[in-house]
């Protein structure tokens, strides 16, 4: 039997507070008012075990669930109500399944919000950390029209599509990632320990030395010299540009990846993908194409592709058509702009929006292969240019010298 923490006060406001065994939070209410109090504050509560601390280290359970761990209880909940169980059941024999602390808290908490009346889509929005306002929406569609187990379904496939679709993007930044922090390591350690070596050789020839090894050995001086002012200067004017530019820096960044060369197919590709599926089978679910776009809003990174979604909502507003809109504006795909046009002609904007994102998903797949092939080959001349130039400079002034006898 469950645990809840409560406070309460007496008629004289005496505080009170303590631990009661119940079966639900609604049994400690009614306790506490028969004992003559005023209820304050119930909570459950879980004996926490002890953790091991190090300095500023500690180990023990995690207090909030992951994006995991919400996923899983997503398509375990999806099957409990397919199977014809209902929300408050499905929720107790979730509750003996889960085994990480936060998630059971959570659960135990929704199955209480449940007991008391509230409908899921009202205890789900209690917990915004967890649950956004698709999520949300689309339970409580589901709710309305008696099509829950559909609508999580839906969930369950949006949510795994995105995130084929994230590892594909990470998938194709992950090289070139790798190869900056190469290039970096590569060319501390020449600056740093290689390079000031032979720059001691090279005194000591007492020689003319080629252009090439007189400008790395000027750079690697500036940088062993002044490389905290170097550093502390950057650091500053990034903190003091980032303060002044807090607002237009997200729109900068933003603009860039929209008009970048090579990348602009995949992250057209990527918002379109992300706008189409969501506002798909949120229409598809019933419901409003301004609740859809408002929440299609809240699921999109990119700030002006939000402002262009909150232009658009005014334009219903006023009438105005939605492919229309998108035409002018020009920010997403044109594929995706004729399946609106011909999804408003025939009705069926929701179901031709959520079979379009299927053709924008194999548009990654094919832009981020064309990409790498692209990347790939440019960033490894690169690195390889410059470790050619760090040999060279060191390399010329030797061959130079007299041959020794």
């Amino acid at each position: 039997m469950p645990k809840y923490k409560y406070k309460s006060l007496s008629k004289s406001g005496e505080v009170f507070s303590g631990l009661m065994e119940a079966d639900t939070k609604f049994e400690v209410l009614q306790r506490i008012k028969q004992e003559g109090h005023i209820p304050v504050e119930v909570d459950v509560h879980f004996e926490t075990n002890k953790k091991l601390q190090l300095g500023f280290l500690s180990f023990g359970k995690k207090d909030k669930a992951t994006s995991s761990d919400i996923y899983w209880f997503t398509q375990q909940f999806y099957r409990m109500i397919k199977s014809g169980f209902t929300v408050d059941r499905s929720l107790d024999i979730l509750l003996k399944q889960v085994k990480t602390h936060a998630l059971k808290k959570l659960v135990m908490d929704l199955r209480i919000q449940v007991q008391e009346g509230k409908t899921l889509s009202e205890s789900l929005a209690m917990y915004p950390d967890y649950f956004d306002s698709y999520y949300i929406h689309m339970v409580e569609a589901g709710e309305m029209g008696g099509i829950l187990g559909e609508c999580l379904s839906q969930i369950v496939n949006l949510k795994d599509r995105q995130a084929k679709v994230q590892k594909k993007l990470v998938s194709a930044m992950t090289y070139p990632t790798i190869m900056i922090l190469t290039f970096i390591v590569t060319g501390a350690i020449f600056l740093f320990f290689i390079i000031p070596e032979f720059a001691v050789m090279f005194k000591e020839m007492n020689r003319e030395l080629p252009i090439v090894t007189q400008m790395v050995l000027t750079v690697s001086e500036v940088f062993q010299t002044y490389y905290l002012e170097v550093f502390g200067t950057l650091s500053i004017a990034f903190v003091v540009f980032n303060f002044y530019n807090r607002h237009r820096l997200p729109i900068i960044i933003d603009g860039f990846l929209l008009k970048s060369y090579r990348l602009t197919d995949i992250y057209i590709d990527f918002l379109s993908e992300r706008f189409s599926r969501t506002l798909g089978s949120l229409l598809q679910s019933g419901v409003s194409l301004y609740q859809s776009l408002e929440i299609v809003k809240k699921s999109l990174d990119n700030q002006l592709v939000k402002d262009h979604v909150s232009s658009l909502q005014l334009g219903l507003q006023k009438g105005n058509g939605l492919a229309t809109q998108l035409w002018e504006a020009a920010i997403f795909s044109e594929i995706m702009i004729q399946a609106v046009h011909l999804g408003e002609e025939n009705g069926k904007l929701g179901e031709i929006l959520y079979q379009t994102a299927d053709q924008f998903e194999e548009n990654i797949s094919s832009n981020v292969e064309v990409f790498l092939s692209f990347i790939e080959p440019v960033m490894t001349l690169g690195v390889a240019v410059f470790v050619v130039i760090m040999i060279l400079a060191m390399v010329l002034p030797m061959m130079q010298a007299p041959a020794m006898v």
